[in-house]
């Protein structure tokens, strides 16, 4: 969390807060307010460098979800593949496992569906899955119709992710197609009987 220090002579030595000291740069990952002391003890040439410090902040990082626009046929099922992207920082990597929350229309529409997010070995991008159906009801509301229909991917709200909620994802409905087909439309000879035509769509 902060960028080592160089000394001409003697070891540079780092502890967080009431830690002990290391060699090593301290590391956190948790949102909140940290202090760095550090140190330079002396060797055989140098003298000792009494202790100091500086305050460190960790921030909530921000988070932006994407995916391609969708092309599906209405009542049938589609696939959103999600990506999520957290905003570089300087400061740490976040490695959570929260959920997306998808949902019709706005992010105070119903949810459809909702999804965990595998994350990278960074904790810098992660992929999530889900399989939603193009229906006429969406938990007992209004929900698809053909034409284009939005979904938004709710995501973060957590101790480390800022809450992210324009993150709007386009499905394009396309009706279903009937057809018809008769039966019993055989040429006959008139016999003063009704004839039975039917159809199925």
């Amino acid at each position: 969390i902060v960028t080592p220090g160089e000394t001409s002579g003697g070891t540079m030595m780092y502890k967080l807060d009431d830690g002990e000291w290391f060699t090593e740069i301290p590391t956190a990952s948790e949102v909140g307010n940290y202090t760095v002391y550090y140190r330079v003890d002396e060797d055989n040439n140098f003298n000792a460098l009494e202790e100091a410090s500086i305050n460190v902040r960790i921030d909530k990082a921000d988070t932006i979800v994407t995916s391609d626009a969708i092309n599906v046929v209405y009542n049938d099922s589609f696939v959103i593949n999600a990506k999520v992207e957290i905003a570089p920082s300087d400061l740490s990597l976040y490695a959570a496992r929260d959920l997306i929350e998808f949902h019709f229309g706005d992010e105070m529409g119903p949810t459809v569906a909702t999804a965990s997010v595998d994350y990278n070995e960074t904790g810098t991008e992660g992929t999530a899955s889900v399989r939603i159906k193009a229906s006429k009801l969406v938990q007992g509301q209004e929900g698809f119709v053909p034409g284009e229909n939005t979904i938004v991917a709710v995501y973060g709200g957590s101790v480390s992710l800022n809450d992210s909620y324009e993150n709007e994802i386009t499905v394009n409905v396309t009706p279903i197609e009937l057809g018809l087909e008769w039966t019993g439309t055989d040429t006959r000879v008139y016999d003063g009987q009704a004839s039975s035509v039917s159809a199925v769509l």
